[in-house]
C-alpha cells in the first residue's frame, strides 16, 4: 500500500483538475463519423451454468444464465437479450428476464441504454456524455422509472482518465464519493477508496487477453449489466486489455481457467470456488462480419 500512496496524490491532483475542466464541457462537438469499424467477429453468445453445492457431499442444483446480442449496421450493439433458468435447477426451460437496446451518438458511440424488463416495461435509463471525440465519456448518468414510466431518481458518475494508468471516479450521491482504478499494462488490478482514497485492494491479476468484450466492436463497457452468477464480468472504467484469471477476495480458489478458440477469441471459462460452494462453467459463441 506504501507504494501506491504517492501514485494516489499525483493521480489525485491530476484527476481532480481533469474533472473540474471535464464538468465545464455541457454538449459535446458533433463531430463527422469516419469509416465503419468493421471487426472480423462479434460476440453473439454467453451462456453461463453454474451448480451450487457440494457435488461431493450434497445434491447440487444448477442455473442457467444466458445472454444474447443483435447488431446494427455499424456493428455495434443494439439490442440485448437476458435469460434465465424458469426454475431452479431447470437448464432447460428458460425465461426472458430483461432486455437492453442502445442508442449511438452522431459518432456511432454508446450514447443511451434503456433495460425494459420481460413485460416491455422501462425500468432503467443510462445515459453517457463524451467530450469532443473522445472515446470515453466523462459523464454517466442513470435514471429509474417511476409508476408512471417516467425517468427519474438521477445518480452520476464522473470519470477523469490519467492516461492509461488510472481513471478517478466521483460519484456525489454515494458516500466516499471518490474512487480510483489503477490499470498494470492495461488491465484493471487495483480499486482506492476512502479518505485520499488511502484504501485500496488488488482486484484482479493474472491476465490473459484479448479481452472478450472488444467482439463487442464497443470502446467501453461503461453502463452494461452481462449477467453471471458470479459477477465474473466486471470491469473498470477503461476496458481491461485481457481476461482476468484471478480474483483477489481472499479465497485462494477463485481462479479462472480459459480456454481460445483457432481464432485465438475467449471460447470457454472454468471456476471452481469452495466458499461459496459452486462450479460455473461459460462458453462464448461469435459470429463473422462477413
Amino acid at each position: 500500500m506504501s507504494t501506491l500512496l504517492p501514485l494516489q496524490k499525483r493521480l489525485l491532483s491530476a484527476g481532480l483538475l481533469l474533472l473540474c475542466l471535464s464538468a465545464c464541457i455541457k454538449e459535446p462537438r458533433p463531430d463527422v463519423p469516419g469509416p465503419v469499424t468493421k471487426p472480423a467477429w462479434l460476440l453473439s453468445a454467453i451462456t453461463e451454468v453454474t451448480a451450487y453445492g457440494d457435488a461431493v457431499l450434497e445434491q447440487p442444483y444448477y442455473f442457467k444464465l444466458v445472454t444474447e446480442f443483435r447488431y446494427n449496421e455499424f456493428y455495434k450493439p443494439s439490442l440485448q437479450l437476458n435469460y434465465a433458468s424458469s426454475t431452479q435447477d431447470d437448464t432447460t426451460n428458460l425465461v426472458l428476464v430483461s432486455k437492453d437496446t442502445f442508442q449511438y451518438d452522431a459518432n456511432r458511440r454508446m450514447a443511451e441504454i434503456k433495460t425494459l424488463d420481460r413485460n416491455n416495461r422501462a425500468t432503467t435509463l443510462k445515459r453517457l456524455y463524451y467530450s469532443g471525440n473522445d472515446t470515453l465519456p466523462y459523464l454517466f448518468e442513470t435514471y429509474y422509472y417511476d409508476s408512471a414510466d417516467t425517468p427519474g431518481i438521477r445518480y452520476s458518475s464522473q470519470f477523469s482518465y490519467l492516461g492509461d494508468t488510472a481513471v478517478l471516479t466521483y460519484t456525489p450521491l454515494v458516500k466516499g464519493d471518490s474512487s480510483l482504478s489503477i490499470y498494470e499494462q492495461g488491465n484493471y488490478t487495483t480499486y482506492c477508496r476512502g479518505a485520499g482514497l488511502s484504501q485500496c485492494g488488488r482486484i484482479y491479476e493474472e491476465y490473459t487477453g484479448p479481452n472478450i468484450f472488444l467482439s463487442l466492436n464497443l470502446s467501453h463497457m461503461i453502463g452494461l449489466n452481462i449477467s453471471s452468477a458470479y459477477d465474473a464480468y466486471t470491469d473498470g472504467p477503461r476496458m481491461s486489455r485481457g481476461n482476468w484469471q484471478r480474483l483477489n477476495d481472499g479465497n485462494p480458489n477463485h481462479y479462472r481457467s480459459l480456454f481460445f478458440n483457432a481464432n485465438g477469441l475467449l471460447s470457454a471459462t472454468y471456476w471452481t470456488s469452495y466458499i461459496p460452494e459452486f462450479v460455473s462453467q461459460a462458453r462464448f459463441a461469435y459470429i463473422p462480419t462477413e
